[in-house]
């Protein structure tokens, strides 16, 4: 009975070593909070749902980062999360078919959490597009502005078209 009771707690605790050291939480794929013993790889529905800001934090960009997600999805394109090094932002890694030119496009995005967006001009949380590369090209922040205020155009543009 001690040699089960001990095998057990052995193979409890090596699950939580291996959820921890992976971040794959098999019954809990989105946690709420932060865990101290891993890294939390898909951002919260809060985040997920806050507005995107601009990188000079001048405004929001009308989309939300689940929207952002969905219209990549709807073009054909692939999307995963990956927590940065620093534990404050997110990388938004995609690629893309491009159907005129016969290839794939990829790239990455940074978004930075912030739990009071006031200085962007938004009541509330915000998400805000910090870096992006494509293609090994890296975007100034005036194109990180503009590329997202016309993806925020398609998103609303197919809404109304739906309706």
């Amino acid at each position: 009975m001690t040699k089960f009771y001990f095998a057990t707690l052995a193979a409890i605790i090596g699950l939580f070593l291996y959820s921890g050291t992976t971040g794959h939480f098999i019954d809990l794929p989105r946690l709420p909070f932060e865990v101290p013993f891993g890294r939390q790889v898909q951002p919260t529905d809060t985040v997920l749902d806050a507005p995107i800001v601009s990188p000079q934090m001048t405004g929001s960009m009308n989309i939300t980062a689940r929207q952002l997600v969905r219209r990549f999805e709807r073009a054909g394109g692939h999307v995963r999360w990956e927590r940065s090094r620093d534990e404050r932002s997110w990388i938004l890694h995609y690629s893309m078919p491009l159907e005129l030119q016969g290839r794939t496009s990829t790239g990455a995005g940074r978004f930075r959490f912030h739990a009071n967006a006031s200085r962007a001009g938004i009541d509330g949380p915000g998400f805000q597009a910090v870096e992006w590369v494509e293609d090994g090209y890296a975007w100034t922040p005036a194109e990180i502005g503009f590329v997202l205020t016309q993806i925020a155009g398609t998103v609303r543009s197919e809404r109304t078209l739906r309706r």
